[in-house]
């Protein structure tokens, strides 16, 4: 019996990591554009992505793709914050002088880009947890920051965003 729950303690964090589609996830679309351009965007609905009539707000999940520079136009708000963090070129999220509220989770990852309508191929599949920092995926100003809202949750996975983590100075 220890055998087994040591063997399922093991498997927890690799679980912790998977990704899983679900309808409601948004993902960036085309190599730059603000947060609020729909077209900045896809939507996964019935396990089909496809073109969006909003952008995504304080209930959606959110993949910044490699490659992807999303840039927070407006006050914005989203559940999770996945961003890419390819070391040659990752997704960036640039802020200025705008708040983006995280009402979930933060999350670094690789990945092959994946556009256009159709079902999920190689976007969840091919995502791998990363331990990279965050200061080369996202820039704001004096005044733009990433909010994290929320206290009664664990914000990052563990071993993610690098060895020294994810801090205020990394913006």
């Amino acid at each position: 019996m220890k055998k087994i729950i040591f063997l399922c303690l093991l498997l927890l964090p690799v679980v912790g990591f998977a990704q899983v589609a679900n309808d409601g996830d948004y993902r960036s679309a085309k190599t730059t554009g603000n947060w609020s351009d729909v077209d900045m965007w896809e939507t996964r609905t019935g396990g089909i992505w496809s073109i969006t009539p909003i952008a995504p707000t304080m209930v959606n999940a959110v993949y910044i793709q490699n490659g992807h520079t999303v840039t927070v136009d407006v006050d914005v708000a989203c559940k999770d914050l996945q961003m890419n963090t390819d070391p040659t070129t990752p997704g960036r999220l640039v802020i200025g002088l705008n708040i983006l509220s995280v009402n979930g989770k933060m999350r670094a990852f690789t990945g092959t880009v994946t556009t256009g309508a159709g079902a999920d191929g190689v976007f969840y599949s091919s995502q791998v947890s990363v331990t990279s920092g965050f200061s080369n995926t996202a820039a704001t100003t004096t005044t733009g920051a990433i909010r994290i809202v929320g206290v009664t949750r664990t914000v990052f996975f563990a071993g993610e965003w690098g060895a020294s983590g994810f801090s205020g100075a990394d913006l």
